[in-house]
């Protein structure tokens, strides 16, 4: 059957505020992989599955990009304060596992070099106070927990709002700068 045009308006809503949250639309379930792009989906179920298959493609390319540039992605619900979706590049960028804490808390104070630590909380409310979907380009160091090797991050931050434009959580691009010394300078 044909989806008709206000349908298409819920999919794309859900989509676009929630791709970080398992759903499931007409019989198709969600992609587990993280993508940072809107997915307009047009026409019938047909053309649905065509542009999923389009995109299961794309994830395999988004993997790889991941891979050569040591970028990982993840999602902060502002609500809970924990990290609710995170890319496997991300876990090895942190040196963690799975099953360690996943709180902007355990993130701030475990991770986060302690030189760095108020900077980072700074420009967390820097962006809770901004309005928008503004991006925000962060760099600091953080301590590899497997390791204990000093890595510079470099963070894009984008606000996540609800329809009636109340931030609800961060969305972020994190980049592994490599290894450096813990006195170096951010800059």
């Amino acid at each position: 059957s044909d989806v008709c045009s206000s349908d298409l308006a819920v999919i794309t809503t859900i989509l676009t505020n929630h791709c970080y949250r398992p759903y499931k639309i007409f019989g198709i379930q969600k992609i587990s992989r993280n993508i940072y792009e809107t997915i307009i989906l047009v026409g019938r179920m047909g053309d649905i599955k065509k542009n999923l298959d389009f995109v299961k493609k794309n994830l395999d390319e988004m993997e790889l990009l991941e891979d050569l540039s040591s970028t990982g992605t993840w999602y902060l619900d502002l609500r809970s304060m924990r990290f609710t979706e995170i890319s496997e590049k991300i876990f090895e960028l942190y040196g963690i596992s799975k099953g360690d804490s996943t709180s902007y808390e355990s993130f701030l104070f475990d991770c986060v070099l302690m030189d760095d630590q108020a900077y980072c909380e700074q420009k967390r409310l820097e962006i809770m106070n901004a309005k928008g979907p503004t991006k925000f380009k962060l760099e600091f160091r953080i301590i590899r927990q497997n390791t204990g090797a000093i890595h510079k991050q470099r963070v894009l931050v984008q606000r996540v709002e609800d329809e009636e434009g109340n931030l609800i959580g961060l969305r972020g691009a994190e980049m592994d700068l490599g290894i450096v010394e813990e006195d170096e300078p951010l800059s």
